[in-house]
């Protein structure tokens, strides 16, 4: 007996509920919001229709947005296609377009709209929208949406200003003055200045010298003061002066006092906001140094004044023309000895970097302390075998940041290469 085989052909299976081999899509639409709302800025609106994202549908659809007075809507979305259509007297804003993508099933209208300058702040703007397909939609309760923002104002806060002493001395108030102002275009409210002092630094005073009157946040005394003003209106500004004086413990430092402005407005440039008044502590002091040549090179070291210098830091180096690598094996430091203080042994310095430069000698010297009109010599002696290269030998004193005059920090000698030795050669004589 011959088998018999039975095929069954069954059709396409629905993509979801519906009749029999036709698919049943449900569409949705949703709003999304970008940026915020100001009296005479921009906000983005976008209207989003997704559909089932495993069906490959291509079907037109419409949204229709109804517009808020306040609002001036575009006349095309914003890189992406479809068109638009706004009646002015409904207000409402349509855009038509198709579900054509099989991979990705949604489209989006970004827009942007602008808010009329009219539009008060705390003004409520809400944007309702619809959608409707060419085919019946299973679930219409997803076809609108609703999103609702708030007009906030909008102020430029800047926030500038000075200090009298760049040198923090001992004994002596440094006077930081700052002021805070509205560039607009609207009134700032609840702007808030917060001041957090300089590090070892002791407050002497703190006020407002102009501008509307505000309250503390926290009171002077603290590691930082917090001044609010209920509103600053645009254009206004105001100052404000902070004295300091350094504590005992503060030695040679960078000292910063670091001011922000804030607020409940939108500050679209906020990189004004904050403010660096940079200034030093230290001793303040002419540092010079010269080098005398000799059998040695003899460094002198002199504090010109007016004040005394703690850690005189003086930098030795020994180096050729940089086409020398056998240079340190031909040249280097012999006996560094200071007057005062210590020098600490001679090394070998290595620069990174592609191609790495031949590396070079390098000594420390520590002098200590070094009094107004005081003078302090290091001598230098230096091993130099035949056939030595050029080289120089290079000398520099610091704290630079604290010298007011840092062009006499640094000295320097030049050496001619040195000849070979020449070797004579004995012919052996015959025996």
């Amino acid at each position: 007996m011959k088998a018999i085989r039975v095929v069954l052909l069954l059709g396409t299976l629905a993509a979801s509920t519906g009749a029999w081999g036709q698919t049943v899509v449900d569409y949705s639409l949703s709003l999304l919001q970008g940026g915020v709302a100001t009296p005479g800025g921009e906000v983005n609106y976008a209207p989003v229709v997704d559909a089932n994202w495993w069906t490959q549908v291509q079907e037109p659809f419409v949204v229709r947005l109804t517009v808020p007075p306040g609002l001036e809507p575009p006349a095309a979305c914003f890189g992406s296609d479809g068109l638009i259509a706004f009646d002015a007297e409904a207000r409402v804003l349509s855009w038509s377009a198709r579900m054509d993508n099989e991979v990705l099933p949604q489209r989006s209208c970004p827009l942007i709209f602008r808010v009329a300058p009219s539009v008060a702040p705390g003004t409520v703007l809400t944007l309702q929208g619809t959608l409707t397909t060419s085919k019946p939609d299973p679930n219409p309760a997803n076809d609108s949406a609703t999103i609702t923002s708030v007009v906030l104002p909008a102020s430029d806060l800047e926030v500038t200003g000075s200090v009298d002493l760049q040198r923090y001395r001992p004994g002596t108030a440094v006077t930081h003055t700052f002021t805070v102002k509205n560039l607009g275009p609207l009134d700032a409210h609840d702007v808030v200045i917060a001041d957090r002092l300089p590090l070892q630094t002791e407050l002497v005073s703190f006020e407002q010298v102009t501008g509307p009157a505000g309250v503390f946040d926290t009171l002077p005394g603290g590691p930082e003061i917090r001044f609010r003003i209920l509103t600053l209106p645009n254009g206004a500004d105001a100052t404000f002066r902070l004295v300091v004086k350094p504590t005992p413990s503060l030695g040679v430092a960078d000292v910063v006092n670091r001011v922000t402005v804030s607020s409940t407005s939108v500050d679209f440039f906020e990189r004004n906001n904050e403010l660096f008044q940079l200034s030093h502590a230290g001793p303040d002091a002419d540092l010079a140094i010269k080098s005398t040549r000799g059998d040695t090179i003899t460094l002198t070291i002199t504090n010109r004044g007016p004040d005394t210098v703690n850690d005189v830091l003086v930098y030795n180096t020994l180096q050729d023309d940089g086409s020398r690598y056998d240079f340190v094996e031909r040249v280097q430091y012999g006996n560094v000895t200071p007057s005062q203080g210590t020098c600490a042994a001679p090394e070998l310095t290595s620069i990174f970097q592609t191609p790495p430069p031949p590396e070079f000698w390098s000594v420390s010297c520590n002098l200590g302390t070094l009094a107004p009109g005081a003078t302090a010599t290091i001598t230098v002696a230096i091993e130099r075998q035949p056939g030595f290269p050029a080289f120089r030998h290079s000398a520099s004193v610091s704290p630079a940041h604290n010298d007011p005059k840092a062009t006499n920090n640094v000295t320097q000698v030049e050496f001619k290469a040195g000849r070979r030795r020449a070797v004579r050669l004995r012919r052996s004589s015959p025996r």
